[in-house]
């Protein structure tokens, strides 16, 4: 999750589910992956430390380019790694 100032804030997501297939993305087609969002609210205010995200940045598989999503949202400043906010599925055809 990142800032309103497009800082990261907190841990990156961790990957959720089980291994598959490289998913060939062809240009003109679409793929998908779920993201799972835990509320900041789940955890102690010390452990946290709440902040106010304005949006999640994703990355494509094996890529530097990013496309940042508007997500305005609260979230754990903490990199504390126990905290995990963010969970993504693998990449799938639609």
């Amino acid at each position: 999750m990142s800032s309103p100032g497009g800082t990261q804030m907190g841990q990156a997501a961790v990957r959720s589910g089980s291994e598959s297939n490289p998913v060939a993305s062809i240009p003109g087609t679409s793929v998908e992956s779920l993201v799972k969002a835990t509320g900041s609210q789940n955890y102690s205010t010390e452990a946290c430390q709440p902040t106010s995200m304005s949006g999640i940045d994703v990355y494509s598989p094996n890529a530097a380019e990013v496309a940042s999503l508007a997500y305005p949202a609260g979230g754990c400043r903490t990199t504390d790694p126990s905290i995990t906010q963010l969970a993504v599925q693998l990449v799938q055809p639609v």
